[in-house]
C-alpha cells in the first residue's frame, strides 16, 4: 500500500523464532517459574537477545509487562489496538500481570530505610552514619564507618 508515494505497512507478523519464546515466558511465569530460572534455562540453551547477549531476568520482566503481546500499542500513555495478532491470550497476560503486581514478589530494596533512625542519626564520635547491626543476637544501632558507637536498638526506638 502506498500513501503519497510512501510505502505504508499494512500488516506485521510475529517473528518465527522469538514469538514462541514470548509464549514460553508467559506460560512459565504463570506456572510460577522465576525470571532468573527462565534466564538460566535460556542461557543454557544458547538463547540470546538480538544483540547476541543473554537475556537478563530484568529484561524478561519488561517483556512480561509489554502490552504488545496482546495486540495493543502503547505510546505516550495512550493504548490503542494494534495491527498485529496477539501472541498470548488476554487471560494469560492479565494473570501474569496480577502475579507481577503481587507485593510478595518484591525482593529488592525500595531505597527506603528499614529502620526508623537509619541515616537520621550520626555517630557522636566521628560524625559518620549510623546503621543497624544484628551481631550478638540483638539489634543495635552502630557507627557504620568505624564502629565507634553501639547502642541497643530497642532502647533507642522506645525513646
Amino acid at each position: 500500500m502506498t500513501l503519497k508515494g510512501k510505502l505504508v505497512p499494512v500488516r506485521q507478523y510475529a517473528h518465527p523464532d522469538e514469538a514462541p519464546l514470548v509464549v514460553e515466558l508467559f506460560t512459565r511465569t504463570r506456572a510460577g517459574h522465576s525470571f532468573r530460572a527462565i534466564a538460566r534455562d535460556w542461557a543454557a540453551k544458547g538463547i540470546t537477545g538480538r544483540r547476541g547477549k543473554t537475556i537478563s531476568p530484568e529484561t524478561m520482566r519488561d517483556l512480561a509487562l509489554n502490552v504488545a503481546y496482546i495486540g495493543l500499542r502503547s505510546t505516550k500513555g495512550t493504548t490503542v489496538e494494534a495491527s498485529w495478532e496477539r501472541l498470548v491470550s488476554d487471560e494469560l497476560f492479565y494473570e501474569v500481570q496480577a502475579m507481577l503486581a503481587e507485593p510478595s514478589r518484591f525482593t529488592g530494596n525500595s531505597g527506603a530505610p528499614r529502620h526508623e533512625f537509619t541515616g537520621a542519626v550520626v555517630c557522636d564520635v566521628c560524625s559518620g552514619p549510623i546503621t543497624v547491626s544484628y551481631k550478638r543476637d540483638t539489634a543495635a544501632y552502630v557507627c557504620k564507618g568505624k564502629g565507634c558507637v553501639r547502642v541497643d536498638k530497642a532502647g533507642v526506638d522506645e525513646i
